[in-house]
Parts: structure tokens; sequence; C-alpha cells
């Protein structure tokens, strides 16, 4: 419309997004934009037709070659997974409907069965109502767009005009927030769907791919259209183990562990950290989305130390726990302790304590407190009143000690050694070494009762408090018990049928072995 030539328009735009990529911080996704737009600019020059396909192919070779592992990044495979939705599918997905409101929906419907494995696989979960809002975020973003860009032109020379036009997209914005927000608060706004495996990811691939061919023959057959539109969201389900899998999660200098029972009941015993920042937003919370677990069903807090519970209070305000249980007659002596309990009676969530022969029984499983003595409100320290629970499933067990130390481990070694206990001696499989291995715990007489074999030791790497201590280390290898430390290979995982035990750390396989008790 002003008469300028095509080379020069062309070189106007690059720069113009060239400047775009820099401003960002050179975002892959305005990278790719960038590289796209210098692919169409030169095709006009040379007078030769422009592919969006062909052109998201060369920008996407180019970034690889500069940096290979761009390809394992969430917002490259995002990126460039919409272009291809935009290019092959949603044209074909177009053409199955008449209709403005199904030509509407078709491109995000498109980008959305394009990018949904990119989702599953990084983000653990999708939002289930996106879909419906992009029609009414897209035509108004053109709008908040030029509102945008006018008002930032404006800014250095007309400050007063400039927040008249900035107005368009303040409201456009505001209305995106309450939009958004109202959404999340509807039932099942998320599908939080775990992480899906590599077989899954293939499969889904194999699924979308048959999907393509039937919508790009002359001849539709919905019924196979539709069964295979099924399908793909099924390829993601997750999949669950059937027996019991226990986690020690790596959230530092601190305590996390996750059960799930064959049934399904979750349970969170601790979750806190003293060396990483809000550890319930940023470990433990992506944890339970790969897990495909929106909300565990009990969460118990074995002391009021913030290394254990300061993940817990932020999964309450969350909304993200069934049943709040602390350690029995504890409550009141524990500031810390009364004021998660405030908070969850706040959320609606029930509290419940627990103290010395208490029992937690799922169908399969039972979770026996061994550790505060009810009646007991005033301990020598925090540590010592630290709930103990003993998790029992077929010939496995696994105790759960907090940060057990002291007269009060001795107490437990001595409750374990009488009869009223029910203890099989020495037949423990897995023991969670008190107070983070530090030498005040796992003491001589206490591992000489439960002899474990193997035992996991939770605490950050390179800690200032120097955990796992020297001594304990050396104590559990007499007493012939194979360890396993979250500060040096991250996260131990266990799995149990009930007869043979798995336990690795993560990212490693491991062997399946027998219990003891067999």
């Amino acid at each position: 419309r002003a008469k300028c030539s095509y080379p020069l328009a062309a070189a106007a735009c690059t720069a113009a997004s060239f400047c775009y990529f820099v401003i960002t911080g050179e975002a892959t996704s305005a990278k790719r934009a960038w590289l796209m737009l210098t692919v169409y600019g030169i095709g006009q020059i040379f007078g030769r037709r422009y592919d969006l396909v062909s052109s998201a192919a060369l920008a996407a070779m180019v970034m690889l070659v500069q940096s290979p592992l761009l390809l394992f990044q969430s917002g490259f495979q995002l990126s460039f997974g919409c272009i291809l939705a935009l290019g092959l599918a949603a044209p074909e997905i177009g053409r199955l409907k008449e209709g403005k409101i199904w030509a509407a929906v078709s491109p995000g419907l498109a980008i959305q069965l394009v990018t949904l494995p990119a989702q599953a696989y990084s983000f653990c979960q999708i939002p289930v109502y996106g879909l419906f809002i992009n029609l009414i975020v897209i035509p108004l973003f053109s709008v908040a767009a030029v509102s945008g860009l006018a008002g930032a032109f404006l800014g250095g020379i007309v400050p007063e005009i400039m927040r008249i036009v900035l107005i368009p997209a303040k409201l456009v914005l505001e209305l995106y927030e309450q939009v958004s927000g109202f959404s999340l608060r509807l039932p099942g706004a998320v599908w939080r769907m775990g992480r899906p495996g590599l077989w899954q990811l293939f499969l889904y691939g194999i699924c979308l791919a048959l999907l393509y061919r039937m919508m790009t023959e002359k001849e539709k057959r919905r019924g196979q259209l539709a069964a295979c539109l099924i399908a793909l969201p099924l390829c993601l389900s997750p999949v669950r183990y059937k027996g019991l899998e226990a986690v020690f999660l790596d959230v530092g200098q601190g305590d996390c562990c996750f059960v799930r029972t064959p049934e399904g009941t979750t349970f969170l015993i601790d979750g806190g950290s003293s060396s990483e920042n809000e550890p319930g937003k940023y470990r433990i919370g992506p944890f339970l989305d790969s897990e495909a677990v929106g909300k565990v069903d009990y969460a118990l807090v074995s002391h009021g130390d913030e290394d254990h519970i300061n993940g817990i209070r932020e999964l309450l305000e969350a909304g993200r726990v069934g049943c709040l249980l602390l350690p029995g007659d504890q409550r009141a002596s524990q500031k810390s302790l009364e004021e998660l309990g405030q908070l969850a009676e706040r959320a609606g969530i029930p509290v419940m304590e627990i103290g010395q022969g208490d029992i937690l029984r799922t169908e399969e499983t039972s979770f026996y407190c061994l550790w505060p003595e009810k009646g007991t409100k005033d301990s020598a320290s925090q540590n010592e009143a630290s709930m103990v629970l003993w998790l029992s499933f077929g010939s496995f067990d696994l105790l759960l000690t907090g940060d057990l130390e002291g007269a009060a481990e001795e107490q437990v070694a001595e409750y374990l050694s009488g009869s009223r206990a029910g203890w099989n001696r020495g037949k423990l499989e897995i023991l969670k070494a008190g107070h983070h291995g530090s030498g005040s715990g796992s003491g001589e007489r206490f591992l000489e009762t439960v002899r474990p074999r193997w035992t996991v030791i939770s605490c950050g790497k390179h800690n200032r408090y120097g955990h796992p201590d020297q001594a304990v280390l050396e104590r559990l290898a007499r007493a012939g018990s194979v360890i396993f430390r979250t500060d040096e290979k991250g996260a131990v995982l266990i799995r149990t049928d009930g007869e043979t035990v798995r336990i690795s750390q993560w990212g490693e396989t491991g062997a399946d072995a027998p219990t003891r008790k067999k």
C-alpha cells in the first residue's frame, strides 16, 4: 500500500522480526518466527511460492545444527508442533465439516492433537477447556497487540495519549485473566495424565499418523476416524504399577516419602526442605503431577521442623491434601504443627492425630504407628517426638523414622523387641535413616534390633550439617545394610508385590530380590 518494492518490504519485515527476537531474549519461538519470516522474505524477493511446513523444517534444521539439545526442549517441541499442526492437520480437520464455528475450532483442535505428547511429557497435565477459551482469546489478541504496539511507540513521545491508547490492551488482558481464572475453577479443569513412557509416545505417534492418513483419503470413513481420535488420549493414559510403590524424593536437605498402595491410595510422609525454595511447588508438586496424582489422600507429618513440613504447607494451600495426620499429643507443644493444623482446618481438610499403637489400614497395606507414646506432650526435643511408622505389605516392611534420635530411638528399639509389637526381629527390608543420617541417630542397639537390608538416607548434597555422619555409615555397613542416598543419585524408587522388592535410584532399572521373610 505504501508502494514499497517487495525486496524493501521483505527486508523491513525481517529486520523487525530480528529486533523482536533480540528483545525477547532470543526465545526459541521468537527465533523460529524470525527464521521462517526470513525464508518468506527471500521467497518474495525471488518470486518463489512459500510453504509453511518446508519453512519450519528449514528453521528447525538451522536451530538444531546450532544447538542439537534444543530437540529435547519443550519450547522447541511446542513451537514447531503448532506449525506442523497448522500446516498439515488443521486444513484436513477443517474439511471434515462445514460451518464458521468448526472453522474456528479446527485449528485449535489440530494444535491440541499434535502437541498433546509434548504437553503430557513436559507438564504432565493439560487444561481441558483451553480449546474453548481460545475462541475468546484469539480473536481479541489483535486488539491487544495493536493497542500495545501503538502505546509502546507513543510512550516516549506523548505519554498522555499513550495511556488512552493502552486502555484496549489493558481491558483485553484483564478479560484474559478473568476467563482463565474462571476456567480453572470449573469441574475437571485440569487433566493430570502423568508423564507417559516413551513407548506410549511412540504409540501415540503411530495413531496420529494413521488418523492423518485417513483424513487425507478421498472417502472419509467417519467410524474409523472417530475410533482413532478416541484412541489418541488413551495412548497417554497413566499406566500404574500393580503392587506397592514408595519413592523417597530428592528435596535437598529435607525429607519426603511418597507411597501408593496397590488399590491406589496415596500417602505423603513428610515434605519439606531447608535448602530448596518452595519445595512443594518445585519438587513435590511436579512429582505428583508426573504420577497423575492431583491430591494425596493422606499427608503424615513426623514433627514440626521446617525441613519436614514447608512443602506440606504449600500442598495444603493448593488444596492437594485429602487428610492431614499429625503426631499424637504434639500439636499443642509444637507451634508449627498447630499452625499447620489450623491451616488445614480453615481449608476444610480433616486433621487427625495418631500415636503409638494406632494403625492406619487400606485393603492390603498397614501403617503401624510406633512412636510417639500417647499422653506425652513434652519431649526433650521435637526430633525425639517424631512420628515413627512401620509400613507392612505382604512380607515387605518399611520403617519411617522422621528425625528420630537419642533416647527416643532407644525406646522404639525396646518397643520393637517386645512381644506386644508383633515385630519379626531381623526381617526389616528398608529403613529410612533418622535425622538425615545424623550421628545422633541410627544407633548400634537400634540397628541390631531392626537389622535393615537396605537403608535410605535423605539429605542435601554438600549440606552444612555434614549429613550423613561417617559414624552412621560405618554402623550401617557393620549391620550389613546397603545404603541409598538422595544426595548422590537423586530419588530412591521402591516397588514390591509383597514377595519381591526392587529398589533403584532415579534413572536406574534395578533388579527384583525376594523379601527375607519368604
